[in-house]
């Protein structure tokens, strides 16, 4: 996979000085994950092989300036907006959402990837860190919570309760763009202790 920075570079230097195209999403699984699979649940390694399936996927679209939602009835349309785009961002997305999505679809996702959390841990210099989860970060650092747990969200999928599973993709989304965001513009979160983790290393100065 091309990485972040030098995708990056490349397509400034083609693209010239304009904004770039930049996509923040989120999935949902079908089935739960878990380390230890009862019967009907999976393994976090085969929901990585995109075997839990997808119930939903949020994109945010920095040039359209909205969300979009999609299903498993139209993740075809996904994966092509997701390729569209120049910059795809997301909290644990390059090692769960990306290859979840390709797995279920059979379908690359070839555009360069910034995994928020990546860098975010990387500053933390523990990958295993605890008080990183992305609802903690944003709420120390923005106010902002998660509207619920994603391990409920299959429950959601399988009782018909799609505007409360929509509800809390979205919020994903949003938070994980103003997080992005925040970063881009002060280069660094609230760790657990209230102090400032600087991150230096974001690979980009573009706002979402």
């Amino acid at each position: 996979m091309m990485t972040c920075r030098k995708a990056m570079t490349s397509k400034v230097a083609k693209k010239g000085r304009r904004p770039l195209h930049i996509v923040i999403y989120d999935i949902e699984n079908r089935k739960r994950a878990n380390k230890y699979p009862k019967p009907g649940e999976v393994s976090w390694d085969e929901a990585r092989m995109g075997l839990a399936g997808i119930s939903a996927v949020c994109i945010w679209d920095s040039l359209i300036g909205r969300p979009f939602l999609y299903d498993e009835h139209t993740i075809g349309d996904c994966i092509e907006h997701l390729n569209s785009a120049d910059l795809a961002i997301g909290w644990n997305s390059v090692e769960f959402d990306k290859p979840a999505l390709e797995g279920f679809t059979k379908r690359p996702i070839h555009i360069a990837q910034l995994d928020v959390r990546q860098f975010v841990l990387e500053a933390v210099g523990d990958k295993y860190a605890k008080g990183y989860r992305l609802g903690e970060v944003t709420g120390r650092t923005l106010g902002m919570m998660k509207s619920g747990d994603g391990e409920g969200a299959p429950h959601l999928a399988a009782t018909g309760r799609w505007a409360e599973l929509f509800d809390y993709n979205i919020n994903d989304v949003f938070i994980t763009r103003a997080l992005h965001n925040f970063i881009v513009e002060n280069r660094y979160v609230i760790a657990p202790d209230g102090s400032k983790l600087h991150i230096s290393k974001y690979p980009t100065k573009e706002l979402a």
